[in-house]
């Protein structure tokens, strides 16, 4: 799932801290999700989503 959230970022040329800001998360807590260093909640599920 995570691998999978990062690929989708680089398949749009996106960098890490413009999808942080336009989920407003913090650019260390977006980091982390895509290292898998946090649990996903279904409520951050949804708000990758949308990217």
């Amino acid at each position: 799932m995570y691998q999978r959230i990062r690929d989708l970022r680089e398949d749009h040329d996106f960098t890490q801290k413009f999808v942080a800001n336009l989920l407003s998360f913090s650019h260390a807590n977006y980091a982390k999700i895509e290292r898998g260093e946090v649990v996903l909640t279904a409520d951050v599920l949804v708000q990758c989503s949308a990217f």
